[in-house]
């Protein structure tokens, strides 16, 4: 396997695990139980992953500055410091904007 290819399917199996963990805060927060996710935030990282997911599945990627992004920004802004789901996600959207086809 390529250097890209090991990338690309190692971020996509942590898009994996972070979209079931993302749906189960999500699912947390709709039964009024506590989660890390506020508002529309869990829905937002969804689509972004999803989108993300696409393109390493297609390998087709805009230009670095072009690709979609935010979600880092959500969790550095409201998220505890100490969050396991936080820190995959910002390890996550690091390793997609820095991932090359």
């Amino acid at each position: 396997m390529t250097s890209y290819l090991l990338q690309a399917s190692k971020l996509l199996e942590n898009l994996k695990e972070i979209r079931v963990r993302v749906e189960s805060e999500i699912h947390k927060q709709q039964q009024g139980q506590p989660s890390i996710v506020r508002g529309r935030q869990g829905v937002m990282i969804l689509d972004q992953i999803s989108v993300m997911m696409q393109q390493i599945e297609s390998s087709t990627f805009p230009p670095p500055e072009q690709r979609v992004r935010g979600m880092g920004n959500t969790v550095i802004d409201s998220w505890a410091m100490d969050s396991e789901l936080g820190a995959l996600i910002l390890s996550a959207e690091q390793a997609y904007l820095k991932l090359k086809s």
